[in-house]
């Protein structure tokens, strides 16, 4: 079977209904994952911050939320990310109970106090579990960067940081 290898920007939603390798570099953002193991379906998000600092996204986001529902978007903020895939998920009928959902990232990398990635997570977590989304694996903070590796096709992800490989 031929996989496309997809790169995930930041601020991008790639989601493949098709054989694909999706893949990315994470520090501080964090990388929710959606796979559907019936409909071979994964929806990969790479995000840069947990909140906007506008209420209108039409301020900050690069494009507008929900109009075309095609298979990119690009998303910065983790409530325009949240608000799309949920969006989605409805469109299509798509029930999320069914989903396999994991989560990445959120190193600090750096010694600010602003802690970006363990916002990142904080508020990721908190947004998937007040929805009632189970994550089914987890590998979040600390102070290293992580490359994503993710197979759309099994829902199999693979996890290199620091040169330590992890399935």
């Amino acid at each position: 079977m031929d996989f496309e290898k997809i790169y995930v920007n930041a601020g991008e939603i790639i989601i493949s209904h098709k054989p694909s390798i999706l893949w990315t570099d994470l520090g501080s953002c964090v990388s929710v994952i959606f796979h559907h193991p019936e409909l071979k379906l994964s929806i990969f998000t790479h995000i840069v911050l947990p909140d906007k600092p506008f209420d209108n996204c039409l301020t900050v986001c690069t494009q507008t939320c929900f109009f075309n529902l095609d298979d990119k978007k690009y998303f910065k903020y983790l409530p325009c990310v949240f608000r799309f895939i949920m969006r989605y998920l409805n469109k299509y009928n798509i029930n999320f109970r069914e989903l396999k959902v994991s989560l990445y990232g959120g190193s600090d990398l750096f010694n600010f106090s602003y802690a970006v990635g363990k916002r990142n997570v904080e508020a990721t977590l908190n947004l998937l579990k007040s929805n009632k989304f189970v994550i089914s694996k987890m590998d979040t903070e600390g102070n290293a960067s992580r490359r994503i590796s993710h197979n759309s096709f099994s829902g199999e992800t693979e996890i290199i940081k620091l040169n330590k490989k992890y399935i």
